[in-house]
């Protein structure tokens, strides 16, 4: 685009999914996107993690808190305090705001910041539904959440499914692989888990 390359860059994604089908960085420019979503677990985990990235005071920050949000079970402590402290208080002042209002009535909230402004347009339902993805239920400890998981990706029945993906892959790659199974932490091997002992809400 050599005669626009100085212009705001639009673009729309109607059914966004993973993000990672949205977001670029290579645009040195303004960009405007517009993304959403049939469901609603998509719409909040998008939302959350694009908070972070114009919240984080810095890109590691950002990047590090990103990625364990999206794609780890446990979070360190550092992560939930900024998970808690910094994004949940974004919303729960739209929420405080709105309690009055209808519940299929659709609501938006523009926060601006210095990289840019985000906005979201939500019924007040999904509003009320969106903070409680920041909670860890009262009941659910670290044990029983790894127990929750590895029901699933080491579920009994499913055993040829796993051995068949694993043979194809790479002794290196099929032992992280085997590992990101049984603690669903994304870290190399041989990085510490023990500071992720919050599962991720």
């Amino acid at each position: 685009m050599p005669s626009d390359e100085n212009s705001t860059f639009s673009s729309i994604y109607a059914a966004s999914g993973d993000i990672r089908n949205v977001l670029e960085t290579t645009y040195a420019k303004t960009i405007s996107v517009h993304i959403n979503d049939k469901d609603f677990d998509i719409v909040a985990r998008n939302l959350i993690i694009t908070l972070a990235a114009f919240v984080a005071p810095d890109d590691a920050q950002a990047v590090d808190c990103m990625l364990h949000l999206w794609y780890s079970a446990m979070i360190t402590r550092a992560h939930a305090e900024f998970l808690w402290a910094r994004l949940r208080p974004l919303i729960s002042d739209v929420v405080s705001k709105i309690e009055r209002k209808k519940p299929d009535a659709v609501l938006g909230k523009s926060w601006i910041f210095s990289a840019g402004t985000c906005r979201a347009e939500l019924t007040k339902s999904q509003w009320d539904l969106l903070l409680s993805y920041f909670e860890v239920p009262a009941a659910l400890s670290t044990e029983r959440a790894r127990q929750i998981r590895t029901a699933v990706t080491l579920a009994p029945e499913r055993q040829d499914h796993r051995d068949r993906h694993l043979c194809a892959q790479k002794p290196a790659h099929r032992a992280c692989l085997w590992r990101f199974r049984e603690d669903g932490i994304l870290l190399p091997f041989s990085s510490s888990r023990e500071p992720f002992v919050v599962p991720n809400p």
